[in-house]
């Protein structure tokens, strides 16, 4: 098993007084990695509207999006409940943080929405 004979080789190079530094060199040798700005990070957003609920709101929302450069995974219209608000949730596939904040600031000039939206990044691991 070659994780169980690395782990014994580690071992035995403690037994030795033989340590070696993480990655093989030391931590004052590493040098800090630089993030990438937070609008140039890419991802998959969960997003949750409240809608008003009338003819052409989702195609309003979708436009923006589509406008932003955002492509649409997944979408879901739930029912209105009694309610003049419609729920609507979607993901999205992969894109740039900011081209999420450019279609979120189109859909908020727009009369659409009852309340701000739910905005999630989705973490894949």
């Amino acid at each position: 098993n070659p994780t169980a004979s690395a782990v014994v080789a580690d071992l035995i190079d403690l037994a030795n007084n033989r340590a070696t530094s993480t990655f093989g060199h030391h931590v004052s040798s590493l040098l800090a990695a630089k993030q990438a700005p937070r609008e140039n990070q890419e991802g998959s957003f969960y997003l949750r509207f409240m809608l008003n609920d009338r003819p052409g709101v989702v195609a309003q929302v979708a436009s923006a999006l589509s406008h932003a450069g955002v492509s649409i995974r997944t979408l879901l219209q739930k029912d209105p409940a009694a309610s003049s608000s419609v729920p609507l949730i979607l993901t999205t596939h992969r894109c740039t943080e900011s081209a999420i904040a450019e279609a979120l600031a189109t859909i908020d000039t727009l009369d659409v929405t009852s309340i701000k939206p739910v905005v999630v990044r989705i973490m894949y691991l």
